[in-house]
């Protein structure tokens, strides 16, 4: 949800991603696309699970782990430009 008025853009949006499905991305990838995508600044939520896939990060996308134990992500990553 975006809070729009004359002076300001605020932004509470989360993409959240799960290994095991019951969310709306299955991979950090396509969360970090979709925020993206809309062009504002976004959190990509990731919920506990092991994440093998090589991520291109943008400025102004986040990714934030559920528990700093339980996120892993393996694979090479291409940082923003």
């Amino acid at each position: 949800m975006a809070i729009i008025n004359a002076t300001n853009i605020y932004t509470n949006t989360k993409y959240v991603v799960s290994s095991v499905g019951a969310t709306p991305y299955s991979t950090i990838q396509s969360a970090i696309t979709a925020a993206n995508a809309a062009g504002i600044p976004a959190t990509v939520y990731i919920r506990p699970g092991t994440y093998t896939e090589n991520l291109t990060l943008y400025n102004g996308i986040n990714l934030e782990g559920s528990e700093s134990t339980s996120v892993k992500i393996v694979g090479q990553h291409t940082p923003p430009t």
